[in-house]
C-alpha cells in the first residue's frame, strides 16, 4: 500500500473522530438528560485516538518529503482542531465544576465568614480561567513551533534532493571531462606521430636526393 494510501486512511479516520467529538460536545453543552460523566470519558477517549491517528500521519510523511510538502497543510489543520476541540472540553469541564461549586454557597448557611468564601472561590475561578488561557496559549505556541520544526524539515530535505541532483551533475561532468581528457591525449599521439612521420619522411628524402646526385655525377665521370 502507498504511503498516500495510508496517509488519506489516517486522515478520514481523524476527522471522523473529530465530527463524533463535536457532536458529543454540543450535546454537553445543550445539557438536557444526558449522562454527562461517562459522555465525557467517551470524548477523552475518542481525542486520545485521534491524536494516534495525527501522530500516525505526521510519521507517515516524515517518510516521503515530496509527500510532507504536499500534505503540510492539512496536518497543519488537523493539529488546529484537535487543540481546538481539547480546550472546548477543558473550558466544558471548569464550567461544570464551577456550577457545583457555587451551588454548594447559594445557601448563607454554608458561608458562615459572609461573603468571604465565594470571594475566594471566585478568585480561584479566576486564577483558573488565567491557567486555562496560558495552557491555551502554550499549546498553540507548541503547534506553531511544530509546524516551524516540519517546515525546516521540508527545506532541508529540498536541500539533500538539490545536493544529491548537484552531486550527480558533478560526477557527470568529471565523466565528460575524463573523456575529453583522453580524447586530447589522442589527438596529442597521433600529432607526435604525424610529425615523426613527417621527419622521417623529410629524411628518406634527402637521402633519396643526395642518391641521385651522387650516382648522376659518378655515371658522368
Amino acid at each position: 500500500m502507498s504511503s498516500t494510501r495510508v496517509l488519506q486512511e489516517y486522515e478520514q479516520e481523524f476527522r471522523e473522530l473529530c465530527e463524533r467529538v463535536e457532536d458529543d460536545i454540543r450535546q454537553l453543552r445543550n445539557g438536557g438528560s444526558v449522562r454527562r460523566a461517562p459522555l465525557i470519558k467517551q470524548i477523552e477517549n475518542d481525542l486520545s485516538e485521534a491524536d494516534s491517528q495525527l501522530r500516525g500521519m505526521e510519521m507517515e510523511a516524515s517518510g516521503d518529503p515530496a509527500l510532507l510538502r504536499q500534505s503540510g497543510a492539512s496536518l497543519k489543520e488537523c493539529n488546529s482542531t484537535l487543540i481546538r476541540l481539547r480546550n472546548e472540553l477543558q473550558r466544558i469541564g471548569q464550567a461544570e465544576d464551577n456550577s457545583t461549586l457555587f451551588s454548594s454557597y447559594q445557601n448563607d448557611e454554608c458561608d458562615p465568614e459572609g461573603g468571604q468564601q465565594m470571594d475566594r472561590l471566585l478568585m480561584a475561578s479566576q486564577r483558573q480561567e488565567r491557567t486555562s488561557q496560558t495552557i491555551a496559549n502554550i499549546q498553540r505556541m507548541s503547534a506553531e513551533s511544530e509546524e516551524i520544526g516540519r517546515s525546516v524539515l521540508e527545506n532541508l530535505h529540498s536541500q539533500g534532493d538539490t545536493i544529491r541532483s548537484s552531486r550527480a551533475k558533478l560526477d557527470d561532468s568529471n565523466e565528460h571531462l575524463g573523456r575529453a581528457s583522453k580524447v586530447l591525449n589522442s589527438l596529442e599521439r597521433s600529432m607526435v606521430m604525424e610529425n615523426v612521420l613527417k621527419a622521417s619522411a623529410s629524411c628518406m628524402g634527402f637521402i633519396l636526393v643526395c642518391f641521385i646526385f651522387y650516382y648522376v655525377v659518378t655515371r658522368k665521370n
